[in-house]
């Protein structure tokens, strides 16, 4: 089965220091057959971090990799917006700026009253758990606005603040139950829309789980979904193509006969 790790970052992230050529090798020596180059585009950012100009590096490093090491792997164009709604009319003029395999919307930080830093930054262990529920609940609400409004292809990580509450914090808040109306909610607009759900291995503890959890993708299946990606969301050379083979067997498991990969912003089947 050939891999394709739809989910990756080099240095024009803001959070990464691995330059396209070193991640080139690893995803090769990994055994992916294509890796797209989704690096962040974090609109609130925008000014800050000169967001523009490194994308465009992004997108010319990927296709200056895709020259280099043609025949060997294949290298795909691509972008991760963050906080889209936010400000609509600059992520529509980043999704249309270049020419990209495929668009990547999340979510990293979230609107709630005085904890609109992205999450990652966030101590979640001194928040009282009213202040969580609640948090988590804006969390999705901002998500079912970006899922109606944006364009693009792959919704990735769609528990992501799970990493940092349960993982790093050790919160126990289930990511599912209390909110299963507005999972739903997100669920039914992406399959509506024809926009992929991403299994995402980062993080991945020693049990192997991937984001989202087997519940949450048995859902997206049991509801219609057909369009699902696989990411290791490598911010590093040694995370590339990270547990692609077990993401896979999990899609297997919830009835998946394949997932997808995208080109030119289309997807493209691959059978299991």
């Amino acid at each position: 089965m050939k891999l394709y790790d739809m989910h990756t970052h080099t240095n024009n992230s803001h959070d990464s220091k691995a330059d396209i050529i070193t991640q080139t090798k690893a995803q090769i020596a990994a055994g992916a057959a294509g890796f797209a180059v989704t690096d962040h585009c974090d609109v609130q950012f925008y000014e800050r971090d000169h967001v523009f100009e490194r994308i465009q590096n992004s997108v010319e490093d990927a296709l200056a990799a895709q020259k280099r090491f043609s025949g060997q792997i294949e290298v795909l164009t691509g972008v991760e917006i963050g906080e889209g709604i936010w400000d609509e009319a600059r992520a529509a003029k980043m999704c249309r700026a270049f020419d990209y395999d495929v668009v990547l919307s999340s979510v990293h930080a979230v609107r709630y009253p005085g904890l609109t830093a992205p999450f990652s930054t966030i101590d979640f262990g001194k928040l009282p758990r009213e202040t969580l529920e609640q948090y988590i609940d804006q969390y999705y609400t901002d998500m079912i606005e970006m899922t109606e409004k944006l364009d693009f292809d792959v919704l990735p990580h769609i528990t992501c603040p799970l990493r940092y509450v349960n993982r790093k914090y050790g919160r126990d808040i289930d990511f599912l139950t209390p909110y299963r109306d507005k999972v739903e909610t997100v669920l039914k607009q992406i399959i509506e829309r024809g926009i992929a759900l991403e299994v995402n291995t980062a993080y991945a503890n020693c049990t192997q789980e991937c984001l989202p959890s087997y519940d949450i993708l048995s859902l997206y299946k049991e509801k219609g979904g057909k369009f699902v990606t696989i990411g290791s969301d490598a911010h590093a050379p040694e995370n590339a193509a990270r547990l692609l083979f077990d993401a896979a067997e999990m899609l297997r498991q919830c009835g998946f006969t394949g997932y997808y990969y995208y080109k030119n912003r289309k997807p493209i089947f691959i059978r299991f």
